[in-house]
Formats: C-alpha cells, sequence, structure tokens
C-alpha cells in the first residue's frame, strides 16, 4: 500500500503511488515498483517530521508573545528578560523583534530600544512591518528628548507615505511625528506633515479630516499665517456641516479668534457669537468666548460692550471658581484706556494672584509693567518707578529681551521725570547694550572701532621709537661729519665714510616719509570713525532722523537759555510736537517687522518734507516721534499739524503685494508751558497727554495741551501732577482737526486662544 505524503512528492511518484486498490494490485508484482512506493513512503513521513515541530514551534511562539504582553503590563522588567531570551533563539522572526521593542520602551530602555529599530529597519520590511518599526522609533525618541534624530525619522516616514499612499497606520504615524514637531515649537514641519495626511487622504469629507483641518489650522495660527488658517479651519466647519454635526465650538472659536488678528472685528462677532450659542452659558468655554467678543468690542471702539462682555466672562469663572487672568488683564487694558487707573489696577491685582500662584513670571513681569503705567498716569511716578524695576528684574531673570527693549524708554522716561538722572544713564546704557546684541550689528562696529583705535596707538608707539632711532642715527651722522673734517689726511677714509652717510640719510629720510604717511594715513581713518561717532551719537540709525538721546541733551541745555531770555523781559515761543503711528503692532504683526521699518522710513521722510529748515525732527523710540519747532506759536502748529496729517494720509506703501495705509495721532503743546517754571519734561508730558486724548477720541486726529489763561499762573510753583491739572482746568485738551478716514488696524494685540492683549498701547 502507498500512503499520500502532506508535502509534495518526487517526479514519477505521482503516476506510479497512488491510493487507488487498482494501482496497488498492478505495483505488487514488481520488486522495483515496491522499492520506489518504500521511497515515497519515507519521503512523506519525513515531510511530517519536519513541519510538525515548525508548526507546533509558531503555535509556541504566539503563545510565549501573548505572555510577553500581558506581563508588560504588570512586571516590564520581567517581561524584557524573557523577551530578551525569546530574541536570542529566534533573532530573525520580526514578531519577537516587535515584542523585544515594545519590552525595552516599556521598561524606559529607550536608547537601547533605537539601537534595535535601526537594526530591523535596514532589513527589508513590508509597508506594515516599516510603519510599526518608524513608530517604535518615534516612541524612543520622544522618551530620550534626542530631536536631532527626529528629522531622520520624519523623512523616512514621509517617503515610506508617497511611496505606499493611503494608509491608516501611516496616517496616524505621521499625524504622531507632525505633534513631536509642535511640542519643539517647530511649526513650520508641523504644518508640512499635517498637509502631507490630508493630501494623501484626498477629498474624505469624515471626523479625521475635520480633526486633521482644525489642527492644522491651530499651527498655521501659531505660525503666523492667518489667512491659510482661516482656509482650512473653513473647510473643516464646511464638512461638520456636511456631516449634520452640532456646531463645532472650538473650530468657531479659532476663526473667530484669527479675524481679531487680522483686524476684522465684525467677522470675528459673527463666529464667535455662533459659539456662544452653541456652548452652555455658564460654562469656562462661554466665558472664555466672551472674552473674544470683549476684545473685538473693544477694537471697535464699544467700550461700553466690551466692559459688559468682559465683566459677564469673569461672573462665570467666579462663580466657577476657575481663574481668568486673561479677561482680567484686558479689563484692566480697557480701564486704563478710559482713564479708569484705580480699576485698572484692582484687575491687574487679581490677575497678578493668579499669576504668582501659577509661576507665570513672564506674564507676572508684564502686569508689573502694566501696573507702572498706570500709577504714571495717577501721578505717582516713584511708586511706578519700583514696579518698572521689578519688571526688569523678572524679564532679566527669565530672558524676555524683546520685553526689555519695550520696557526701558517707559522706564527711563519715567526716572528723567523724577529727576534720577544716574539710574536713567544706568538703564539707557543697558538698553543700548542689549539693542545692540539683539537688534544690531553695532556692537560688532564698536569692537572694530576699539581695535583700529588700539593699532592706531600701537603703530604710534613703533613709528615715535622708529623716527627717535633715526633722528639719534642723524645725530650719529653729524658728530662722524666733525671728526672726517678734521682728519684731512684720511681721504679714503673719509671719503668711504661719506658716502656711507650719505646712503644712510637717505634711507632715514624715506623712512621718515614713509611713517608720516603711515600716520596721515591713519588719521585719516580716525576722523572719519569720529565723524561716523559723532553721526551715530546724534542720528537714528534706520529713519536718519535725529536720535533721543542727543535731543534730550539739546533740550537740557537750552533751558537754561529760556530761563535768561525770560529774565531779562523777554518772550520765548516754542512748540513740542509728539506724533505716533496708529496701531503700528498690526503692521508688524501681519506684514513682518522688514515692512514696519519701511513704514517707519517713509513717514520719517514725511515728517522731513513738511517740517522747517530750523525744526528738530526726532525718532523718540518705536513709531513714536517728536517734533520740535522754535519761534512756532499754538496757533501756528495747528497749520504744520493737519499739513502732518494729510500728508500722512496720502502714503501708499506697497507690502506684499498690498497697500498699507498708515495714520497718525497727535499731540502738541507749547514750550514752556508756563514762563515761571520752564520745563521741557513737563511741556512733553502735556504733549503726551494730548497725544492719548487723540488717540482715545478715535485716531487719525490731533490735540492740543494749552494753560487756561483764566488762572494766574498754572503752575503756580507748586509740583501739582499733570493729572491736577487737568483736572482742575489749569491745563485744556483742545481739540484739531481729525484725518479724512477712520484709522487703519491691521491686526490686534491679542490671540485666536485668548492670549493677553495689552503689554503697551498703540
Amino acid at each position: 500500500m502507498c500512503l499520500i505524503g502532506l508535502a509534495g512528492r518526487t517526479e514519477g511518484a505521482d503516476s506510479e503511488c497512488s491510493s487507488s486498490p487498482r494501482d496497488v494490485r498492478t505495483t505488487s508484482t514488481s520488486p522495483g515498483r515496491l522499492l520506489q512506493c518504500a521511497q515515497g513512503v519515507a519521503l512523506a513521513a519525513l515531510g511530517q517530521l519536519v513541519l510538525w515541530p515548525l508548526a507546533l514551534g509558531a503555535a509556541t511562539v504566539g503563545a510565549d508573545l501573548e505572555r510577553l504582553a500581558q506581563l508588560r503590563e504588570t512586571d516590564p522588567q520581567a517581561a524584557l528578560v524573557q523577551a530578551e531570551e525569546l530574541w536570542e533563539a529566534r533573532s530573525g522572526e520580526l514578531d519577537v523583534g516587535s515584542a523585544l521593542l515594545a519590552s525595552l520602551n516599556a521598561a524606559g530602555e529607550n536608547a537601547r530600544a533605537l539601537e534595535l529599530t535601526d537594526e530591523l529597519l535596514g532589513r527589508r520590511l513590508p509597508a506594515a512591518r516599516e510603519v510599526e518599526f518608524l513608530a517604535a522609533k518615534l516612541e524612543a525618541i520622544e522618551s530620550l528628548e534626542w530631536s536631532h534624530e527626529l528629522d531622520e525619522l520624519a523623512q523616512r516616514s514621509q517617503a515610506l507615505a508617497r511611496r505606499v499612499g493611503f494608509d491608516e497606520a501611516i496616517d496616524k504615524h505621521l499625524t504622531l511625528v507632525a505633534y513631536a514637531y509642535y511640542e519643539q515649537a517647530n511649526y513650520e514641519r508641523t504644518a508640512e506633515l499635517y498637509e502631507q495626511v490630508i493630501e494623501l487622504r484626498g477629498e474624505r469629507a469624515d471626523s479625521r479630516q475635520k480633526w486633521l483641518l482644525g489642527n492644522l489650522g491651530a499651527v498655521y495660527a501659531q505660525n503666523g499665517r492667518y489667512p491659510e488658517a482661516i482656509d482650512v479651519l473653513l473647510r473643516a466647519l464646511a464638512i461638520a456641516e456636511e456631516l449634520g454635526e452640532d456646531e463645532p465650538t472650538t473650530i468657531l472659536r479659532n476663526i473667530g479668534g484669527l479675524h481679531i488678528n487680522l483686524g476684522r472685528y465684525e467677522e470675528s462677532l459673527i463666529y464667535t457669537r455662533r459659539a456662544l450659542a452653541a456652548v452652555d452659558p455658564d460654562s469656562s468655554v462661554a466665558a472664555s468666548l466672551l472674552g473674544n467678543v470683549g476684545v473685538a468690542m473693544q477694537h471697535l471702539e464699544r467700550f461700553d460692550e466690551a466692559q459688559e462682555s468682559y465683566e459677564q466672562a469673569l461672573e462665570i469663572s467666579d462663580a466657577l471658581g476657575v481663574e481668568n487672568s486673561t479677561s482680567l488683564n484686558n479689563l484692566a487694558y480697557l480701564l486704563h484706556q478710559q482713564g479708569h487707573h484705580a480699576k485698572s489696577l484692582d484687575m491687574l491685582e487679581r490677575a497678578l494672584a493668579i499669576k504668582e500662584k501659577n509661576g507665570q513670571w513672564d506674564t507676572v513681569a508684564v502686569i508689573r509693567k502694566n501696573q507702572g503705567e498706570n500709577w504714571v498716569a495717577l501721578g505717582d511716578r516713584s511708586r511706578a518707578a519700583e514696579l518698572f524695576e521689578e519688571s526688569r528684574r523678572l524679564y532679566v531673570k527669565h530672558d524676555l529681551r524683546s520685553n526689555r527693549l519695550e520696557l526701558y524708554p517707559v522706564m527711563i522716561d519715567n526716572l528723567e521725570v523724577l529727576g534720577r538722572y544716574q539710574r536713567a544713564l544706568e538703564l539707557m546704557r543697558e538698553f543700548k547694550e542689549l539693542y545692540d546684541a539683539t537688534v544690531s550689528v553695532e556692537s560688532a562696529e564698536r569692537i572694530a572701532e576699539l581695535e583700529a583705535k588700539f593699532d592706531l596707538e600701537r603703530n604710534r608707539s613703533a613709528s615715535d621709537a622708529q623716527i627717535q632711532a633715526l633722528e639719534n642715527s642723524q645725530e650719529i651722522e653729524r658728530g662722524v661729519r666733525v671728526v672726517l673734517l678734521s682728519v684731512l689726511g684720511l681721504l679714503v677714509v673719509i671719503g668711504f665714510l661719506l658716502v656711507r652717510a650719505l646712503h644712510f640719510r637717505g634711507r632715514a629720510n624715506q623712512a621718515l616719509e614713509g611713517k608720516s604717511e603711515e600716520i596721515a594715513d591713519q588719521a585719516s581713518k580716525l576722523q572719519v570713525l569720529n565723524d561716523s561717532l559723532v553721526r551715530q551719537s546724534r542720528e537714528d540709525e534706520l529713519t536718519g532722523l535725529l536720535n533721543r538721546r542727543f535731543v534730550s541733551a539739546h533740550l537740557k541745555s537750552e533751558v537754561p537759555r529760556l530761563r535768561r531770555v525770560v529774565d531779562r523781559g523777554g518772550r520765548v515761543e516754542q512748540l513740542v510736537i509728539v506724533a505716533d503711528l496708529d496701531h503700528f503692532k498690526s503692521i508688524n504683526d501681519v506684514y513682518g517687522h522688514a515692512a514696519g521699518d519701511r513704514v517707519l522710513k517713509a513717514f520719517a521722510q514725511t515728517l522731513k518734507s513738511v517740517a522747517r529748515e530750523s525744526d528738530f525732527c526726532v525718532r523718540w523710540g518705536g513709531e513714536e516721534f517728536l517734533w520740535l519747532c522754535p519761534g512756532v506759536s499754538v496757533d501756528d502748529g495747528a497749520k504744520l499739524c493737519a499739513r502732518l496729517l494729510d500728508a500722512v494720509e496720502s502714503l501708499r506703501i506697497s507690502v506684499r503685494g498690498e497697500v498699507v495705509s498708515p495714520t497718525i495721532s497727535i499731540g502738541m503743546a507749547p514750550f514752556p508751558l508756563w514762563e515761571s517754571k520752564i520745563s521741557w519734561e513737563s511741556s512733553l508730558a502735556a504733549a503726551d497727554a494730548a497725544l492719548y486724548e487723540a488717540k482715545r477720541q478715535g485716531r487719525n486726529r490731533w490735540y492740543c495741551a494749552r494753560p487756561n489763561r483764566g488762572f494766574s499762573d498754572g503752575w503756580s510753583g507748586t509740583n501739582k501732577s499733570l493729572e491736577a491739572l487737568l483736572s482742575s482746568g489749569e491745563l485744556m485738551l483742545e481739540p484739531g482737526a481729525s484725518g479724512r478716514r477712520k484709522a487703519s488696524r491691521a491686526l490686534l494685540e491679542g490671540t485666536s486662544l485668548q492670549r493677553t492683549i495689552w503689554s503697551r498701547a498703540s
């Protein structure tokens, strides 16, 4: 009888060995045939013996892997020991490698896991295995915080996605890689990965596509790509509507916030109110949305509605026991704008308590600065100085350089008014040093300047030594001549010495001429350098206008001269005009700092074109400019302000294919305000108050601060604060002309996600 084996048989056995009884009978008579059948039986039996242990082994490994997975949950270290033993016995099997990877990561052996993934990824793998091992490698990288490994992993993952196309496992893995970049604040790479996943998914309109688009919109927003963010969020919103889902409040809230960032406040209100209608009116989400409504209303100058929204947000937060420092700070800013400084301070104190408790010291520093500005407005500059110092200390400690650059001008102004000139000078130097290190290349130029001076001095010293040596040689030469004249008999020697002396003198004169030319060249370079330093000490590097330091020194020296004129019975008539670009921070935020610099330069040129030859045009700080007009009365100043408003309104600056049309607000005051107390600081403070009033009344206009002649002498020799003079009527704020159009708003000092909007009034 011939048995059929489990595996394939040899050629010929098929026809000779059969299970039919007829075949058995026909072959039984031939010994050769019987031998062949015996061979077939042996081969079949051998196949059984070989394959049975393999099948049994596979079943055993499967059971081992199941036990490992269970053990990893309770005892990762024991699971790792068993996984290593299994891998040592069966290192070629991918399932075992996968189990060892999981055990290494579970036991915290992430560096070894990384080595194993590299080994496994070096093999030829099916796509499913490749994405599995890439995911394990990502887990190890994140645990080790080895960000330098992330780029290589991302590139291989993206290449796999391009090769395979859409796959749910790859979709999930790329999303996790994107999140790893997001945690590093690398928003460009995060967006790139989300874009690839969305592209691979095609035109799918499901909940995951909506989620991916929502995340991409948030990443675009973080990277300042606001129009693109709104576009993808609107696509996510359309999918939600197509699926018949409830209003996606997070997407609606972010669209509303982005419209705020782009200065589209009415559009912001549409989406934010849609989100409000879809949430529990007493929830923390509702409080956040009401805060955004307040921001939009505030920038639409609907101040009562803005205040109501902030107060509602805070009422909800208080009822829930939830902290809401953002609405507190924004309400404080609103109250500051409206001149309610004491109430603003109350709000800031509440916000401060929250931030200090949470250890958010960067925001604490901002709040301290804002408190200081309120105290300045209230007339307590000493208290303001203390708060500014505390803000500066925190900025320095946490290396918040941009905030420090913004703080210094406010501090220095305050200290100058207080007469603390030494501290003001120290901060001015500190400000300059930080500015050089972070904004300009002036530090490098200063080093080069000092090196040039050192080299010049060293060359001069060397030259002096060489010249002295040559002069000594010439003295020796003269002595030699005397000796030669007295020894007439030694003609050969005399001739020889004369030839040498003449040759030496020629070389000496030649060397002297060369050194003289070198010194003259060095002196010329030093003069050029000195001219440059003088120019830098006078001029603002960006705009070419005079700078604050030079004009401050000029005005201080001008005060004694004006006093002498008044003492001799003369009349002093000058004008201080302060101009500030409206919503300038918006231009920087939307178009970038290069565009902001172009606007500053364009305004500076416009100011110079309007000013007279005898005027001082000054970049006072940031987007604020000072215009000093000697011999000009307040009445004549009205014409100058109107002329400047018109000139700025006609500006059209092309930026990234769009036209930026800036506007300005202006405040002016006579200098001096009162002849009994000649103080340019008081005139500047009055002009600032007029500027603030122009801002408060809608921007793109001018206001004038002038003494009320109904009082005998507004200052009366006292130290009344500016606010007290305004309250008593001794100092009046009079409106002038406004521009033809409403001041533009390119961007809000806030974000789609409820960030603090007040660091400095714009």
